[in-house]
């Protein structure tokens, strides 16, 4: 009975200790767990803030250099339309300016084919005249012979002479000038010669004139030459200034005076003094004649260097032109190789993300299943690796946990990224809108300020053909056919030019806005897809949140449990403590009555000798009890670790 009692003693003390030792190790166990599901929730932490402070770092970075090469993209197209602007106004003006100088070259080559014409005429006129003036030497031999009329007839002699002499100079002098009209026509193709035959042309009449004015100081007669003589210079400065009507009438004079001279009735002294104001007009224009070819040599020789000049000028402006056009070009091209790598680059971003969503829903699938696998394995596993259970259903949990800690930053860095994408895809879509916009308006005043410097420009040329007019209008022709096929052809091929990098202007916008118009329906096609990969990794965050929730009551319900665990195991060591005193007690009244005499123990009532028997059957009904509390302690802990 003793050894039955000590072995069932030695047998709780032993399970008693096992299970203090248990509780001991799976108390520290959990205590580890947790310092180290609290050390990687900090880790965890600081690498998700590391992380999204990088990312910003790195879009702020990718939304200035974007901004940065808007505004320079902006700044060198504003540029070059300023300077094709430019370049147009001042090709338009030199055109202007051209073709009003075209205008007074025709202008003056018309009052050059009058004034041949008139020449002509006055040749047929005095040709016509002749035979009249030879009627009264004819008559003169009818009247009767006196002195008088001797010597009047002699004078119209000479008059006849002197106008037959004026009519071969003026037939002369007619086909000098049909000659130089010849010559004229067939230099306008070659613009310097041109400039070098008008020159001596000139000067050769101006020495002319002078050798008629040297000759005509003899007599009478020669003064009616001279007057044809002024009236040839006279004719001759019509084609030389504006003075116009001055040179009618100067020109009537000198037919009046002409008339005066030629008539027979008239007497000497009218003659003398016609003679002296003959002499003093021819004087004069002579004077007016030589100062007005001295201004004309000067005008002349101003308007071919300016004439050069500005052809010279206009040349380099559309070497300019052409120059803008290409840079301009070149810089087109460029931004559309810039904002390619760009949109690739985009959607390059969206494949990613795209891809790095698939891998994460596989990996949440594997881990998944990796769950699933754990729980069937938990079912089935034998009670009597209680630890090991307790110890992996630890470990496991602390690792779930953490892996559900990982994938919830994860999925919230994903969903950071994917807004700050849509983000960034709306802003570029935005300042692309914005562009658009700028380039439009930019246009429109480009267009309105073109059509302010046309209307300007107009009025500029009218009031600089009206001052050409009174001041130029009978200046020589200075190479009209040549200068005005090079302005036509100068201003067909800038026209060309222009039109098509006008409408390589317009391909290139549309270009652009078609472009942009694929990338805003892309944009929106991604920004729907990460819409919905964001609601979907926002349910999926919710369900994690959900089963970390779920995870976390069972957690504390399972330290409840092991707080209870500890309690009764306190409490059963109160009582094992209680029943090895009794157990004790037992032991020293068996002892003592083993050492009392057989006598004594006949003595005894059969009730006292079955007392220490009633106390063991009792001892053995706790003992069962307590290992069936045991039982139901292992069960329990196992439940909860099939939970």
């Amino acid at each position: 009975m003793q050894k039955h009692t000590a072995e069932l003693t030695a047998n709780f003390k032993a399970s008693c200790t096992e299970y203090e030792t248990k509780i001991s190790q799976t108390q520290e166990e959990l205590e580890e767990a947790k310092r180290q599901w609290m050390a990687a929730t900090e880790d965890l932490k600081d690498s998700h803030q590391m992380s999204l402070t990088e990312s910003h770092q790195e879009i702020e970075n990718l939304q200035k250099e974007i901004e940065k090469l808007t505004k320079q993209y902006e700044d060198d197209v504003r540029y070059l339309e300023e300077q094709l602007e430019v370049n147009a106004a001042d090709f338009e003006r030199e055109r202007e300016r051209l073709l009003l100088l075209q205008d007074e070259l025709s202008e003056q080559l018309a009052l050059k084919e009058g004034f041949l014409q008139d020449v002509q005429e006055e040749e047929e006129d005095s040709n016509k005249a002749g035979p009249p003036k030879r009627s009264p030497t004819a008559k003169t031999p009818d009247f009767p012979a006196s002195d008088d009329s001797s010597d009047e007839g002699g004078v119209l002699k000479l008059a006849l002479e002197n106008l037959q002499s004026q009519n071969m100079m003026l037939q002369e002098e007619l086909v000098f000038l049909r000659n130089v009209k010849v010559e004229l026509e067939s230099e306008l193709k070659q613009v310097r010669e041109e400039f070098t035959v008008e020159k001596e042309e000139m000067e050769f009449r101006i020495n002319e004139l002078q050798m008629h004015k040297d000759n005509g100081d003899t007599s009478v007669d020669r003064g009616e030459e001279r007057c044809s003589v002024s009236e040839e210079a006279q004719t001759l400065q019509e084609s030389l200034n504006d003075d116009l009507k001055e040179t009618c009438s100067s020109a009537e004079t000198e037919e009046t005076q002409q008339d005066r001279h030629s008539a027979p009735s008239e007497d000497g002294s009218t003659t003398a003094n016609t003679f002296e104001q003959t002499m003093s007009v021819i004087a004069d224009q002579d004077v007016d004649l030589r100062d007005r070819a001295e201004h004309f040599i000067k005008q002349y020789r101003a308007m071919k260097e300016h004439t050069a000049a500005s052809l010279q000028g206009l040349q380099e402006k559309l070497r300019s032109v052409f120059q803008e056009r290409d840079r301009l070009l070149e810089q087109i091209t460029n931004a559309e190789e810039t904002s390619d790598p760009a949109a690739e680059g985009l959607k390059m971003s969206f494949e990613d993300l795209r891809n790095k969503n698939e891998e994460i829903l596989v990996n949440l699938q594997h881990k998944e299943t990796l769950v699933v696998e754990f729980k069937e394995t938990l079912k089935f596993m034998a009670p009597e690796s209680e630890h090991e259970q307790i110890s992996n259903l630890e470990n496991q949990l602390s690792s779930m946990t953490e892996e559900k800690d990982e994938r919830i930053k994860t999925l919230e860095e994903d969903v950071a990224a994917l807004q700050a994408r849509q983000e960034e895809c709306q802003d570029t879509i935005n300042l692309l809108e914005s562009q658009i916009t700028s380039l439009s308006e930019e246009k429109d005043a480009l267009q309105r300020d073109m059509d302010a410097n046309q209307k300007h420009l107009s009025a500029i040329q009218c009031h600089i053909s009206e001052i050409l007019k009174q001041n130029f209008s009978e200046t020589e022709v200075d190479g009209t056919s040549d200068i005005s096929t090079l302005i036509d052809r100068l201003w067909n091929k800038a026209q060309e030019e222009k039109a098509v990098s006008s409408q390589q202007m317009d391909e290139r916008v549309e270009h652009f806005t078609a472009e942009l118009e694929s990338v805003r329906q892309l944009g929106e096609e991604r920004a729907a897809e990460l819409q919905a990969q964001i609601s979907d990794l926002l349910r999926e965050k919710d369900l994690l949140k959900a089963s970390l929730d779920d995870v976390v009551l069972d957690t504390e319900a399972l330290q409840k449990d092991l707080r209870e665990m500890q309690a009764m195991n306190e409490k059963l060591r109160a009582e094992n403590h209680s029943l090895l005193s009794q157990v004790a007690d037992l032991s020293r009244s068996l002892e003592e009555k083993d050492k009392e005499s057989p006598e004594e123990k006949d003595k005894e009532s059969p009730d006292e000798s079955d007392a220490p028997l009633h106390e063991a059957s009792e001892l053995q009904q706790v003992l069962a009890d307590k290992d069936t509390l045991i039982s139901q302690l292992r069960e329990k802990v196992g439940h909860l670790q099939v939970s």
